[in-house]
């Protein structure tokens, strides 16, 4: 959407008869289909590389699980970013831009630290992010087994401690936040951002 802008494309759009939500609808069916096939492929290579190693891989249930998860997500996912790209109306921008976000969500997903190690203050606003809800079932179907294992006589109070810190489950208001309240959330995002990416288009139509 950028190079578009930039390269004054996105004026051949805007003028067009084409209804707004038409277009960036097509800009997150583009990334979802992009995105999604990414991690598929990712996925596809962890689990034969398990398997290579001689470690148990997911069961078929749970591949059916990771998927699903992973489609709702990336669309999460891309209604949000091309709601961030639509702010933007240069590629020098953008990119500057996108360095900076890119390292913000490894903190914010807990990917570079836990995100038990940053402060209550930031953790509140940090478990309201989309993609951190995602990545909780994703980490919950992932690490079961090897948790059912490796702590089969550890008292449960520290397994929930655990949880916790490494971001497998998250509380907000000392409420368990369900698997099923992080996929509304996931849904509701990319219902929220679509429409915001609309707003902005159409703003900038006028």
């Amino acid at each position: 959407m950028v190079e578009d802008k930039s390269k004054n494309k996105m004026k051949d759009f805007t003028v067009s008869p084409m209804k707004n939500f038409k277009l960036i609808g097509g800009y997150i069916l583009s990334s979802f289909v992009v995105g999604s096939i990414m991690s598929v492929v990712a996925l596809a290579i962890s689990q034969a590389y398990l398997i290579y190693s001689g470690a148990e891989a997911l069961t078929l249930n749970q591949l059916v699980e990771v998927f699903l998860v992973i489609l709702v997500t990336t669309l999460s996912n891309s209604a949000m970013v091309l709601f961030i790209v639509s702010l933007f109306n240069s590629e020098k921008a953008f990119s500057t831009a996108s360095t900076i976000i890119g390292t913000l969500i490894g903190f914010i997903t807990g990917i570079y630290l836990p995100i038990s190690m940053l402060p209550e203050s930031v953790q509140t606003v940090v478990k309201l992010f989309p993609t951190l809800h995602g990545i909780s079932i994703l980490r919950q179907i992932f690490m079961e087994r090897q948790m059912e294992v490796s702590f089969s006589n550890i008292p449960i109070s520290y397994v929930d401690e655990f949880k916790e810190s490494m971001g497998v489950v998250y509380y907000l208001n000392d409420k368990l936040v369900s698997n099923t309240t992080s996929i509304m959330i996931l849904i509701g995002s990319a219902v929220v951002f679509f429409l915001l990416a609309i707003f902005i288009i159409s703003r900038k139509k006028k």
